[in-house]
This record gives structure tokens, C-alpha cells and sequence, in this order.
């Protein structure tokens, strides 16, 4: 669930079958819109995350083994507009940290089974010429983190926090440009 700052509240909706985005709009709308691969751009509405940055739903999808179409989607529901983003891929968890960036956690519920759809965590960044996609994983960061299954993220002033599950929680400290030093 997220709700952006004109109080439109989006909720994903995962039960097979019926995979939808819903939105609650207190002003306009007195029942729930829904959104389906059907009647938007979403290259799936099944999600398992969705935030709300620049007037845009970001939106991580989850679980898919080798073969899925588990990308990233940015969609702007005003517009219909959708850019889908193939290098971020089963998305479990996301969060927005102090310099407005996003920080995404890729999982796959059996990562022992399914290490090669697990990728760690991915740092996008806003600004400069062009947005810029980091990814880091326990190779990168010389075993920093704990683990390339990443279920949970929160971003607290200059440290990003990172769940693993069976493997703990780390933290990840950003220099005063929000970068890790």
C-alpha cells in the first residue's frame, strides 16, 4: 500500500487469477479503481511492491524463476505511460531514502533453489544527465551483505538497512551525497 500526496491510496492486490493494482481516490472516486494488464501498460499487475515517487507508481514484481516477467515497471497512471526495467528483476521490497533515490531488494522466495534470479540490492539514483542503476551484492561489497536475497529495506538518515531472510539484517552506510563511501 502507498498513497501519494494528493491522498490517492494504491494497493496491489496478488491473488491468482486476479492480479490487479486497485487506487482510492477520498476526492473523485467512491469505489476502487482497478488496473489490470488488460486496461493499462503494466507488462503484469501482479505486484508485490509499489511506491509512489514523481507522480509515478514504481512497481516490483516478485517470484518468478528463470522465465518470468518479473521486471520493474514505472508507470505514470495519469498518463498511461510505463517504462519497464528488465535489469531490476523480482523485486521483494523497496524504499525511498533522504536524497529522494530509491533502494530495491530482489528475492525469490526459494534463492537456495533459484540463485541466478536473485540479485541483491539495487541503488537508483536521480539527477546529474541521466538516472543512474548501482547494483550491489555480496561479491561488490566483499561480503558486506549478508546474502543476493534481499526481502526487506528501510532507509533511516544515512544508513540503509537490509533484510535477509535466515541470514540477519546489515547496514549499509551512505556518505553526505547518499552514496555508499
Amino acid at each position: 500500500i502507498s498513497a501519494d500526496a494528493d491522498g490517492r491510496v494504491y494497493a496491489a492486490a496478488a491473488m491468482p487469477g486476479r492480479w490487479h493494482i486497485a487506487r482510492l481516490d477520498p476526492q473523485t472516486e467512491p469505489r476502487w479503481s482497478i488496473f489490470t494488464a488488460s486496461n493499462t501498460n503494466l507488462t503484469n499487475a501482479w505486484a508485490q511492491d509499489i511506491r509512489i515517487g514523481d507522480g509515478r507508481l514504481w512497481v516490483g514484481r516478485c517470484c518468478c524463476g528463470t522465465n518470468g516477467n518479473c521486471y520493474l515497471d514505472v508507470w505514470n497512471p495519469e498518463t498511461g505511460e510505463v517504462e519497464t526495467h528488465q535489469d531490476l528483476y523480482n523485486i521483494w521490497d523497496s524504499a525511498r531514502d533522504d536524497w529522494g533515490n530509491f533502494w530495491f531488494g530482489s528475492y525469490n522466495e526459494t534463492p537456495e533453489e533459484n540463485p541466478d534470479v536473485v540479485h541483491g540490492l539495487f541503488h537508483w539514483r536521480f539527477g546529474g544527465e541521466e538516472d543512474d542503476i548501482v547494483q550491489y551484492t555480496v561479491e561488490s561489497t566483499e561480503s558486506e551483505m549478508r546474502s543476493n536475497a534481499v526481502s526487506a529495506i528501510a532507509a533511516e538518515g544515512k544508513s540503509i538497512w537490509i533484510g535477509y531472510p535466515g541470514f540477519g539484517l546489515s547496514r549499509l552506510r551512505l556518505d553526505d551525497d547518499g552514496r555508499e563511501p
